[in-house]
């Protein structure tokens, strides 16, 4: 019953994760206003590092190579999911 704030959750873990610098290679799908890239510190991608341990969600329309990492992290009940949780684009729909 208590609100959990998974975007500073999220922020604070992705800080402590990186401990070099980071380096991005843009995907399929990116466009000038959306821009989407796979990034690396070292030899960890931080994109499936972040859904397997429920701090992002695999993006469906464009991108759909975390959708297995995050049915295990939601299985797992790692971060968002371990409370109940709505997808950013179910909850930008209902309030519009």
């Amino acid at each position: 019953g208590k609100w959990y704030r998974c975007g500073d959750a999220a922020t604070d873990a992705l800080r402590k994760q990186i401990t070099e610098p980071v380096r991005c290679s843009p995907v399929e799908g990116s466009t000038p206003d959306r821009v989407m890239a796979k990034c690396t510190v070292g030899y960890i991608e931080l994109n499936a590092w972040m859904v397997t341990r429920g701090y992002a969600v695999a993006d469906r329309k464009n991108y759909r190579d975390y959708l297995a990492k995050e049915a295990k992290a939601r299985r797992a009940l790692r971060g968002v999911w371990h409370g109940r949780f709505e997808y950013p684009w179910d909850w930008r729909k209902a309030r519009r």
